[in-house]
């Protein structure tokens, strides 16, 4: 099993595809799944708002330019999918705070879509609904909707306004809400039926609200109004409400326009309900406190009576929520960090998500595949990200121009059954297209040429591997039989025969001791030398012990004949790596010529020193010198020094570690010629 595993990781297949593996999982994102494009860029009237509706049924989507006019009020333009004009529609008031909010519905049906909008004129609050393409279509102007209280001598509405559709107990219509500031009134949400024209009223809120949804939560097949809620801690008048704007107050209003339950307190200034959606009989909510410390943020399941189901506290603040009725999941995003949580419904932690600080986001059917794309914006960076509903396959698009105002996004048709993305920044427009990069299969192609420009690689590297490993096993051959010839020389017949004759004439003698202790050291040296024949190298201990063997055995046989001394530095490092039989030769040849020597008494000194990237070995002897051995020339062929000339070579090769070595002649002092001197360098 272990021999099969090896061989599968072993293989250059395999070992390429980790590493492509490896290699493509760092390289840069040159070709993202997904593109953005720009398709066209329009200039575009200064102050005005765009939005894009078909209003006619056709399919394409017309430009609707929300301005003012010459004279200060409210109006709107109305351009076709070639942006040619078709109408302008004025009103004689203007738009609250200058803001230029909207709202399309076709409530009767009828394929022309009405374009709702509100409109103030000193201390009154009007509604208008146009059908503005349909010939003989709804043209209610100016419908009075309530005044609003002065503050300062002046009357402020909060300047976001939103319209809803629904069914209520009066009939359909649509319900919106009046936020003033200071002033306190209105804060109130409004429906206007529109059968018989009539305006109806909630009680007054003590928050300012916006209204996110209608949805039938008690079971009557009629619309309760969902409400975001913000506390902003304005001083209310008490005749107005008892309740204080120092609190945020969930709201949820029946189709009568009442309580659907007494509002629920949260007590904590400047916090916000981001999210209000009703699912079966039960009402989800995403409250962000301004103080985390006192309260903090937190997911809300109320029933249809406002008794809270559950209850989970958030550790962030979700500035951004959205629900996902379908999938059944909840998404917060929290712009201080960029990131993106999401839970189901149960309130369970689903996973997480890293997008980009300080943006904001949105959620809009880009492509039209029926699943909502989500779209992050920056006015600090004019920068536009799109992601995949998973938060999956980003990809970014730097705007051109520069603008310190928010940027508002959308859809549009420009051909039937086919939708972009728009983009107002300031007087420009983008039309951006998006959907599927064909490029970005090509890079499955670089992948592939990836992977076999790496198996190519590693093939070549395995073979070149391959070649030094034959190569090396040659060398080690090449010295293993330079060393079998050495080992030969230790134990040839001649040898054996002079022991044999030794320990014979020790027991003729009755010398028993000395016969023993040879006989010991004798099997010492026959093991050793037949111990690790097969090796190049052994540390220098090893060899110092081989020598140490060789020449007391040759002591004994010469009956101490000859002396020796050994010199080793006490800092060498005796666990350095030498190769096999580095001092033996030339400590053999020392004795073998310098016994054969008259006269002079036979010395043999050995020194060791360890330099800093050197291993020095010496041998000095008193047996003659060169070319001038006393040794009968049949005894000595001289192959010794040869061999271990070619082992150094080999050993060279094979290790990297260079041997080196030189022969000197000594004279003693009468400067005659009376030994040798061995030098060898090690590189270490």
């Amino acid at each position: 099993m272990k021999a099969k595993l090896l061989a599968v990781l072993l293989n250059p297949f395999f070992i390429a595809a980790v590493l492509s593996g490896i290699i493509i999982y760092y390289l840069p994102e040159y070709n993202s799944k997904y593109k953005v494009e720009i398709e066209s860029i329009n200039d575009n009237e200064a102050n005005a708002w765009l939005y894009f509706k078909d209003l006619n049924g056709n399919g394409l989507s017309e430009k609707i330019i929300v301005r003012e006019n010459n004279i200060g009020q409210a109006s709107y333009i109305i351009r076709n999918s070639e942006d040619v004009i078709i109408d302008q529609w004025n009103f004689d008031s203007y738009f609250p705070s200058k803001s230029r909010y909207i709202s399309t519905f076709d409530m009767d049906d009828n394929g022309y879509p009405e374009i709702y909008n509100i409109t103030q004129r000193s201390d009154s609050l009007f509604l208008n609904i146009v059908e503005p393409l349909k010939i003989g279509g709804i043209n209610k102007r100016a419908v009075f909707i309530d005044t609003a209280a002065a503050y300062n001598g002046s009357y402020t509405i909060y300047p976001r306004i939103s319209i809803l559709p629904g069914k209520f107990n009066d009939g359909p219509g649509v319900v919106f809400s009046l936020n003033a500031g200071y002033a306190g009134s209105p804060r109130n949400v409004y429906s206007y039926n529109l059968e018989n024209e009539s305006i109806s009223k909630s009680p007054h809120m003590t928050n300012t609200g916006y209204l996110v949804e209608t949805a039938d939560v008690d079971g009557d097949d009629l619309d309760e109004i969902l409400v975001f809620t913000s506390s902003n801690s304005n001083h209310i008048d008490t005749t107005i409400t008892k309740k204080t704007d120092y609190s945020l107050w969930l709201t949820v209003l029946d189709d009568d326009l009442d309580f659907l339950f007494p509002q629920i307190e949260y007590a904590v200034p400047f916090s916000d309900i981001t999210k209000i959606t009703a699912v079966d009989d039960n009402i989800f909510l995403v409250v962000k406190s301004a103080q985390p410390t006192n309260r903090k943020s937190s997911l809300l399941m109320l029933s249809n009576e406002g008794k809270i189901i559950q209850h989970q506290e958030l550790y962030y603040d979700p500035i951004r929520s959205y629900f996902d009725k379908e999938e059944g999941l909840i998404y917060n995003f929290d712009s201080k960090t960029g990131h993106v949580f999401c839970y189901d419904l149960e309130f369970n932690f689903k996973f997480k998500k890293l997008l980009e600080p300080k943006v904001d986001i949105e959620e809009l059917d880009i492509d039209a595949d029926g699943e909502k794309e989500w779209i992050t914006t920056s006015y600090r960076t004019n920068k536009i990200t799109v992601y995949r509903r998973n938060f999956e396959d980003g990809i970014s698009f730097q705007l051109p121009e520069k603008s310190n105002q928010n940027l508002r996004v959308g859809t549009r048709n420009m051909e039937v059954n086919s939708s972009i993305l728009w983009v107002q920044q300031d007087r420009f427009l983008y039309n951006l297209s998006y959907g599927k990069d064909p490029m970005y299969y090509m890079s499955y192609v670089l992948y592939l040429w990836i992977y076999i420009g790496i198996l190519i690689v590693v093939y070549l590297i395995m073979k070149a591997q391959s070649y030094r490993e034959r190569k090396k096993r040659a060398l080690e051959t090449q010295i293993a039989e330079l060393q079998l010839v050495t080992v030969k020389n230790k134990i040839d017949p001649h040898f054996i025969f002079n022991a044999v004759n030794a320990i014979g004439d020790m027991t003729l003698t009755e010398n028993v001791l000395e016969a023993d202790q040879f006989i010991v050291e004798f099997s010492k040296l026959m093991r050793k030398t037949l111990e690790g024949s097969d090796k190049i190298s052994h540390t220098l201990e090893a060899e110092l012990e081989y020598v140490k063997s060789y020449i007391l055995l040759q002591h004994l046989r010469y009956k101490k004949q000859f002396d020796y001394f050994f010199d080793i530095d006490p800092n060498t490092n005796l666990q350095i790596p030498v190769p096999r039989q580095v001092l033996f030769t030339y400590v053999e040849n020392a004795i073998k010529h310098g016994m054969s020597k008259k006269g002079e008494k036979l010395e043999i000194n050995i020194k060791v020193q360890q330099k800093k990237n050197n291993l020095l070995l010496f041998i000095e002897d008193t047996a003659g010198g060169l070319g001038n051995s006393h040794l009968d020339k049949e005894l000595s062929t001289g192959s010794g020094i040869k061999i271990m000339e070619e082992l150094f070579v080999l050993y060279t090769k094979l290790t990297k570690k260079a041997v080196s070595y030189s022969l000197h002649n000594r004279y003693n002092s009468n400067n005659q010629l009376n030994g040798l001197r061995v030098a060898i360098k090690i590189n270490i």
